[in-house]
């Protein structure tokens, strides 16, 4: 295909894209509209006075569900319409950076995750979707970005709003998962963190892309919202996420890793944004701050005898003497990128390094804690009490983001 006829195409493809936008909401405007109907034949059964009035109300009530039913099927399918060509625009348009020299400005095409790298906010309830949320920190890995999340912190879904406010104000994107719980409610607002988590984003103008689970009646009942009033808050919610944007629709696991990467190549090509540009494209640390072999700086690794009793002396031998900087930044700056006790470190350094002594991660922290690659804070939890927190520092994040095997 020649470079005129992709972009014949791709000025096709994005009309089309944009009448079917315009079909979903449509259609989601005719669902809102039948849901109405549903709920007010619900009513008529629940007054029905008479087995008559009753069996004919109830025969009213079927069809309008029927006609809901019909209505969602055809929204399902022109949003799986609606993904196919985002897709294909995405390739187009891929496609058509390989005709010039000068890539295609960051408006049309996504760079390179390895050249450009965003963090993405992960928001939804916790509890009921722990297995969900790790699916999909991991299909934001696999595409080079970096995932924010509340996975580690230790206030769980009640996490002190102004901390999650700085977090979404760092993410270059914002993803929201949806299924059948409405998650803690702020005594405040009286709407729950992560509806705060969303309106914010959307205050923010943090580009949003949201994912709902397809049908609440496949979810056991321990993941579903028994009481009424917190039903409704739920199901007000849902529709609310979908009113003038797209909205995805996952069924499992599997779906949804798959449904994360679309959204964030899609948001990269519609919604650019600033990103995390590598080392040798962009320079932003000051250099003078850092020696220059920083990351090649090393840290000698010991190990407890009683850890390794037993082992073989060729085992012993193949275990690594000593840790670089560069080798320490990968460690810990996806594990510190929200703040964790100190602990965190300890963990995540005995998880890569099997019996490593506590004097040698004590080595590693100070020397994080020389070159500035990590920082402490105190942290209040209402009703909790005060917490020492870790976190990587700006300069760590660009340090780890130059790193060439990354």
């Amino acid at each position: 295909m020649t470079k005129e006829e992709l972009q014949d195409r791709i000025s096709y493809l994005e009309r089309t894209l944009q009448r079917k936008a315009e079909q979903v909401a449509s259609d989601e405007r005719a669902i809102t509209k039948s849901e109405e109907e549903v709920n007010k034949q619900e009513l008529a059964v629940a007054k029905a006075k008479t087995p008559l009035q009753l069996k004919s109300a109830q025969t009213r009530l079927n069809s309008k569900k029927k006609e809901r039913q019909r209505k969602m099927i055809k929204r399902d399918a022109h949003n799986r319409e609606h993904n196919n060509l985002r897709k294909q625009l995405l390739n187009a348009k891929q496609q058509l950076s390989e005709f010039t020299e000068d890539p295609i400005p960051t408006q049309s095409m996504p760079v390179n995750p390895m050249e450009k790298i965003y963090q993405v906010f992960v928001s939804s309830t916790y509890e009921d979707l722990k297995e969900e949320r790790q699916e999909v920190m991991a299909a934001v890995v696999s595409t080079g970005n970096v995932p924010i999340g509340m996975e580690y912190f230790p206030a769980g879904d009640s996490a002190p709003f102004d901390y999650i406010k700085k977090q979404i104000d760092e993410a270059d994107y914002y993803i929201l998962v949806v299924a059948g719980k409405y998650g803690s409610i702020n005594n405040e607002t009286g709407i729950s963190y992560t509806e705060m988590e969303f309106d914010y984003a959307i205050e923010k103008k943090v580009p949003v892309a949201v994912l709902i689970f397809r049908d609440l009646n496949k979810l056991t009942a321990d993941k579903i919202e028994l009481d009424n009033d917190r039903r409704e808050l739920l199901e007000a919610f849902r529709k609310r996420v979908r009113d003038g944007r797209m909205a995805n629709f996952w069924e499992d696991k599997k779906d949804l890793r798959s449904e994360v990467k679309d959204a964030i190549n899609s948001m990269i090509v519609e919604s650019p944004r600033t990103g995390w540009i590598r080392a040798d494209r962009a320079i932003s640390i000051n250099q003078e701050t850092i020696d220059d072999n920083l990351l090649e700086k090393t840290i000698p690794l010991n190990y407890s005898e009683f850890g390794i009793f037993g082992m073989s002396s060729v085992d012993i031998a193949l275990l690594p003497k000593s840790i670089t900087i560069a080798e320490l930044l990968k460690i810990v700056v996806p594990s510190l990128r929200i703040p964790k006790v100190e602990s965190a470190i300890d963990e995540v350094l005995k998880r890569k390094y099997e019996y490593l002594k506590d004097e040698s991660i004590e080595s590693a922290k100070l020397t994080l804690l020389k070159y500035k690659l990590v920082e402490t804070n105190n942290l209040v939890i209402q009703n909790e009490g005060v917490y020492t927190v870790w976190s990587v520092t700006p300069k760590a994040i660009e340090l780890w983001a130059s790193i060439e095997d990354f």
